[in-house]
């Protein structure tokens, strides 16, 4: 694992690409000032589609990120503490998670609730008095159906943009029909 302080981004002046060294994949940066108007955008243009819209987003990363954690051996083979780096180099801000070893060893649990501190979408969009996390909410629950192989519905409880002092996310198993 890497450190913090190096983190897991290489930046190659030749050929002006910056790569993230943990996810073995190339990135771009988007400020927050991108994110907002990307935000605005799609608000204007689709009114509440556009959440949906950035949700999926999420959900479709979501599940390649938990497609590239079963590659790399599941729940069982990840460290907390590689499962955090791999999070955190995201750069969206600063995850908790529940106990990786509990996860696996209950195989698909019930309620799993995740916090976000820092969220670098409600941070760029600002103070809505709404969840505005909805790219996180994808993710996480792109994730968990990967990962812990069930159907999970997430819903942003807890939002800065709200005017909470993080975010947070709670994930529900969904009944079967």
């Amino acid at each position: 694992m890497t450190s913090p302080e190096t983190f897991t981004f290489r930046y190659d002046p030749d050929r002006e690409i910056l790569e993230n060294t943990s996810l073995r994949t190339r990135v771009m940066v988007l400020d927050t000032d991108f994110v907002k108007a990307l935000s605005t955008s799609l608000t204007k243009t689709f009114q509440t589609g556009a959440t949906v819209i950035l949700y999926h987003m999420g959900l479709a990363y979501g599940e390649l990120l938990g497609q590239r954690i079963l590659e790399s051996g599941g729940l069982l083979a990840q460290t907390q503490g590689a499962y955090r780096q791999r999070y955190a180099s995201l750069a969206i801000g600063k995850f908790r998670f529940p106990s990786l070893a509990a996860l696996a060893a209950g195989g698909a649990p019930g309620q799993v609730t995740v916090s976000l501190g820092e969220s670098f979408f409600a941070k760029s969009i600002g103070k809505t008095g709404q969840a505005e996390c909805h790219v996180v909410r994808g993710i996480l629950e792109g994730t968990a159906k990967a990962v812990l192989k069930r159907e999970y519905a997430c819903q942003e409880v807890k939002c800065l943009s709200k005017g909470d002092q993080t975010c947070e996310f709670s994930l529900q198993p969904r009944t079967q029909p």
